[in-house]
């Protein structure tokens, strides 16, 4: 049998020399093979058409013959008629190749989960990953595809990090595994590799040595040329097939090398020669016992090092509902975002409902026009999206940032806008934001969390905060919708007033990014206010607010509130409340503009004072930018000085209660963080 190896490592690479093994009487499965010294492994008579094998003659040790797979079955073995005959009957054949089996498998933080796959046979495969999970023996997830003759792929995680994804060819359930869950690999219909072992649930993870299953990516060694499915309760081959690396090493996804030869064609290879009777060797008489020094192995091959994945800059979505009397302004708008000069670095996705039914579209747009994206029925069903329901706008984001992740992203929310208010009879213009007059009127809630639950999971598909939140719409620069979106976004943009209904000025902020793309969230956002203030309508008012600071601003608006509380001055307060400029909703006034006239009230001490000005000092920092016309009102043929009156931050307070309204407001997040609630009901 050291003959028989000898000739096999010559013919194929010392790396297969061990698939040539076995004994003369004993194939891998156990079974006995008289007629052949060559071990099968795992398929006799069945093949994949094309594939080249060698085998024994049989009742000769010193006779090898070429055999070649036709219509998916060996041909006979070519060692005459005799021996032909016999070797097809007993399918004593061994491929040359590898196999198909599980290269790398990645079970890091959070979401960050990827198994990869590699095929080292000469041929493309038709496989199936199955996933069991908590022990079960029946797969919990599956996933089918195709992956051809040398290549290397992996499946992720959906809410993996943008580095892993870029790496991966998809994402799939089938990567939403613990430590203690066994994958399969099954490819041509039959079973080719188990990571783990099915049946089998350890406590949290197999653990061999230094390896383990949980927090950390494993790598299959090199040496590796086949899958196994043997594994037992211990899953005693992750010692001896796999490498361990630190948790979130992502670097080898996508690609696998295994110690193996390229396949060969039929016409290289040749028939051994075999030295009937080696010549012995010439024996020093001086030295009995020479020392052969082996020739030193040559180097392996540096792997190539893998293109780094490069993300667009910015990729920036628009939740547009022209579905209702503001269509023709959505229109328009929709034009203007078409007059971006490139798009090469960042990314513009519009879901799109104009009036009506049946209209409802998701575009990519591009530099004077637009591209139809082929996925609406991934975000709603048929051809009319229900704009006003915040699953929607859910649905949307995490469809987006999933197939056009980048480094930033915005996402703008434009129709009508009222606030936090939750629907309580009102005009549709001023409830929440989003009313669709042919789907959901209400709109989309942000006081009962609806709001924030989109939000959610569009960042954590995105594995970020957002950069901008923005709304095109009247009546959200607010406190309270500060508080809401703060946990999900950096940058808030909108009007505490009421918008014109020609909204932003999409041509002129976004061919500036597209000119700019490596442009920050600050910068931008500054520019969407600039030009809103430049198309020049009267009432115009836009602010950034910094979300990163509601913390602060948290802290010192509790202080002042309780301040105000302890004061005991209900008149005074009350007093200025009737002072202050009230926007489009009655309900709504300028905080800044609240704690300046209680900081030069003369009828409160020291302590509201100190307060008062400590909660400017933050307002000054937390709103980062703000621009606002003055207004001229006709009707009542006065002034209205937003310019000086507004700061780009409004909030709740009433001047008496409303039930409806009260119920909504004190059940929300922000309810809890301050005593501003606690404030406003002593005053009633």
């Amino acid at each position: 049998m050291k003959q028989n190896l000898k000739w096999c490592a010559a013919l194929l690479g010392a790396a297969l020399a061990a698939a040539c093994g076995g004994t003369d009487d004993e194939s891998s499965d156990g079974s006995k093979d008289t007629n052949s010294s060559l071990t099968i492994l795992g398929r006799a008579e069945s093949c994949i058409t094309g594939d080249v094998a060698l085998c024994l003659c049989p009742g000769d040790e010193e006779r090898w013959s070429i055999q070649f797979c036709n219509d998916e079955v060996w041909d006979a073995c070519e060692c005459g008629s005799e021996g032909a005959a016999a070797a097809a009957e007993d399918g004593a054949y061994e491929s040359v190749f590898g196999g198909v089996f599980f290269s790398e498998y990645v079970e890091g933080s959070s979401n960050n989960k990827a198994i990869e796959v590699h095929n080292a046979s000469a041929q493309a495969a038709e496989c199936t990953i199955n996933l069991y999970a908590n022990g079960s023996t029946e797969a919990k997830n599956s996933t089918s595809f195709t992956i051809e003759a040398g290549a290397t792929g992996a499946f992720c995680n959906a809410s993996a990090k943008n580095e892993l994804k870029a790496r991966c060819f998809a994402t799939h359930s089938v990567a939403n595994f613990n430590g203690d869950d066994a994958l399969e690999l099954v490819c041509n219909g039959a079973a080719v590799d188990v990571f783990g072992h099915i049946g089998t649930r350890p406590k949290n993870k197999w653990t061999q040595g230094t390896l383990s299953t949980a927090d950390m990516t494993l790598r299959r060694k090199s040496s590796i040329l086949y899958g196994r499915t043997d594994t037992d309760a211990n899953f005693s081959s992750l010692g001896t097939e796999w490498e361990g690396f630190a948790k979130d090493t992502f670097d080898g996804i996508g690609s696998h090398v295994v110690d193996a030869v390229a396949p060969v064609t039929p016409t290289e290879i040749e028939e051994p020669v075999v030295d009937p009777e080696p010549e012995e060797p010439v024996v020093d008489p001086v030295d009995p016992d020479p020392v052969v020094v082996p020739p030193e192995p040559e180097p392996e091959p540096e792997p190539e090092p893998e293109p780094e994945v490069v993300l667009p800059e910015w990729t920036f979505m628009v939740y547009m509902n022209g579905d209702n009397n503001l269509y023709q302004y959505a229109a328009s708008d929709f034009r203007e975002m078409q007059k971006l000069s490139n798009a090469a670095d960042i990314n513009v996705i519009v879901l799109y409902d104009d009036y009506g039914r049946n209209n409802t579209n998701l575009y990519k747009v591009k530099p004077g026009g637009k591209e139809l994206l082929d996925s609406g029925n991934e975000i709603f069903t048929g051809s009319e999206a229900d704009m006003g329901d915040y699953q929607t706008l859910k649905k949307f984001g995490v469809w987006t940032v999933k197939n056009y992740p980048a480094k930033h992203y915005a996402m703008v929310m434009w129709n009508h806008g009222g606030g936090w208010k939750n629907n309580n009879g009102s005009s549709g213009l001023f409830r929440d934001f989003s009313n669709d007059e042919y789907g959901n009127y209400n709109g989309i809630y942000i006081s009962n969390g609806n709001y924030a639950n989109a939000l959610a999971a569009i960042t954590k598909q995105a594995g970020q905060k957002l950069d901008i939140v923005g709304f095109d719409a009247c009546l959200m620069a607010m406190y309270e919708v500060a508080v809401a979106s703060s946990p999900y976004a950096n940058l808030l943009v909108g009007s505490e007033e009421t918008e014109p209904a020609n909204g932003w000025s999409y041509d002129y902020f976004l061919p500036l990014l597209s000119k700019t793309p490596t442009m920050d969230a600050v910068t931008f956002a500054k520019h969407i206010a600039d030009g809103y203030y430049s198309a020049g309508s009267d009432n115009a008012t836009l602010s950034v607010t910094d979300l990163s600071t509601i913390g602060d601003l948290n802290t010192k608006l509790d202080a002042f509130a309780k301040a105000l509380k302890s004061a005991n001055a209900k008149n005074t307060i009350k007093s200025i409340r009737s002072e202050l400029m009230e926007m489009a909703v009655e309900e709504h006034v300028d905080l800044r503009q609240f704690v300046q006239k209680v900081a030069d009230n003369k009828a409160f001490d020291s302590k509201v004072k100190q307060a008062a000005s400590e909660l400017d000092d933050q307002l000054e920092i937390t709103i980062l930018y703000e621009r606002a016309h003055n207004y001229y009102d006709s009707y009542y043929r006065q002034y209205f000085y937003y310019d000086t009156n507004t700061h780009g931050m409004a909030i709740y307070f009433p001047e008496r209660k409303n039930s409806s309204d009260w119920s909504y407001y004190q059940n929300a997040v922000w309810y809890s963080k301050t005593s501003w609630g606690s404030l406003l009901s002593s005053l009633w």
